[in-house]
């Protein structure tokens, strides 16, 4: 079986040159993965307040929000790329969003999350990536 990373980079692979991230986090429930993570990635503004979601039905952009998402949103945001969602599912990924993440053009772009639980690591994947 491979590793959520190698799953993670090869998809990133098939994506344009995106602002994605990797971000490490202590081991924990998904939710408080992407609490930590988030704290992270926005560093810059800290006087942002985040609503949280658990388990979102769909993936939502250009909002302070972020969270774990449902299956079937996991589903609608990786169908371009059944076979890496079915094998980060296979390596016991769960998935989250951030939707106040931006693109390299300053718009904003669906940001998935992919939580690796076991390594504490939690690789954000911008599926819609822009070159400025």
């Amino acid at each position: 079986m491979l590793e959520i990373a190698a799953i993670v980079f090869a998809l990133e692979s098939r994506l344009d040159d995106g602002r994605h991230r990797q971000v490490p986090v202590h081991p924990e429930a998904p939710l408080v993965m992407v609490q930590e993570a988030i704290r992270r990635l926005h560093y810059y503004d800290r006087d942002v307040e985040f609503d949280w979601i658990e388990n979102a039905e769909e993936m939502l952009t250009d909002e302070r929000t972020a969270g774990t998402l449902s299956p079937a949103a996991v589903d609608d945001a990786l169908a371009a790329y059944p076979e890496a969602l079915a094998d980060l599912r296979a390596a016991g990924a769960a998935f989250g969003f951030d939707a106040y993440w931006q693109n390299a053009c300053a718009a904003p772009t669906p940001f998935l999350l992919v939580i690796d639980q076991e390594a504490g690591i939690i690789h954000g994947i911008d599926l819609q990536p822009c070159r400025s």
